[in-house]
């Protein structure tokens, strides 16, 4: 077992796992997100715990490394006040009382969430002036769902007025926020840690990769799950844009063999991502990434479902 403390008792947390479990313990403190992302793929890749132990002690030789006089210093880091909100629209057509009612209905069903959300409302003319809008206030917010009396062409989840009022929509309103919550943490991390992608860039085709392969499996992905793919994969791009990389998976003939259908719906699903950064990710990273998702509770059904991917 790998422990990444900051510092104080944890510190001694391992000697006591050891003596009283009866397992074997190695101990980093004084840890940075750096460290975490290196420890996640070389975990899930079956490495033994002195090489993982290793390879994440390394890290801090690429910390302490100086930064050459040459190259101007990392911009500050952005105050939490000046992060964009989320913003749920609500699409109102004959005045503000419809919209008005929603906006209650909401207020009081996120209450928790309120402070980070606001609840915007939108007139509606037409399709085009509407997506005009929505992409200024895009600038503004992060737009997590539109809640709309009749179907509207755009890109946003949207749900309609008696989903809201009277069934689960709400519910499923929480679970975005928290989804787009999440995102909004990472985004933070990867700002301090991106250099050869822009963090904006980098999740925006990250969140279309996870939405896609979570669709297909029918599944939901926890924000702890969440949080580990989003990190490891914009990492993955950032290290291929600097460069030729390589990792090996261990015994990857075997585990290809006995997860080809998930293997080929990631790869599929990948193609996008390659595309935009024109570059190639290896089957062995493409087998890292497996890892996240087999451990899913995936229906009989979809199993049946994603055998059918090319």
């Amino acid at each position: 077992m790998l422990l990444l403390v900051d510092m104080g008792s944890l510190t001694t947390f391992g000697a006591a796992l050891a003596q009283h479990c009866d397992v074997a313990t190695r101990t980093i403190q004084l840890i940075s997100t750096m460290h975490i992302v290196e420890a996640i793929p070389s975990a899930m890749n079956g490495l033994p715990l002195q090489e993982v132990y290793h390879n994440v002690l390394m890290v801090n030789q690429l910390l302490e490394q100086e930064v050459p006089r040459d190259r101007e210093p990392a911009p500050a880091r952005v105050p939490a006040t000046t992060e964009k909100k989320l913003a749920i629209v609500m699409i109102c057509t004959m005045g503000e009382g419809t919209a008005k009612v929603l906006e209650n209905r909401l207020s009081q069903a996120l209450s928790s969430r309120m402070q980070r959300v606001a609840v915007l409302s939108q007139r509606f003319d037409n399709d085009a002036q509407l997506n005009q809008e929505l992409v200024a206030l895009g600038q503004r917010y992060t737009l997590v769902a539109l809640v709309s009396p009749f179907p509207i062409a755009t890109a946003l989840t949207q749900f309609d007025l008696a989903d809201v009022l009277y069934y689960d929509g709400v519910t499923a309103l929480d679970r975005l926020i928290e989804r787009e919550s999440t995102y909004l943490l990472v985004a933070e991390t990867l700002t301090q840690i991106l250099q050869h992608v822009k963090p904006d860039t980098a999740l925006l085709a990250i969140k279309g990769f996870n939405a896609r392969v979570s669709a297909a499996l029918g599944i939901t992905l926890s924000s702890n799950m969440l949080i580990g793919l989003t990190m490891h994969l914009a990492c993955l791009l950032d290290r291929l844009l600097e460069g030729p990389t390589h990792s090996d998976f261990p015994d990857k003939v075997r585990y290809v063999q006995q997860h080809d259908a998930m293997i080929r719906l990631i790869r599929h699903e990948l193609s996008a991502i390659e595309q935009a950064f024109s570059l190639a990710i290896s089957e062995d990273e493409i087998c890292t990434l497996c890892r996240f998702f087999i451990s899913q509770d995936i229906s009989q059904p979809t199993k049946e479902v994603i055998n059918a991917y090319p």
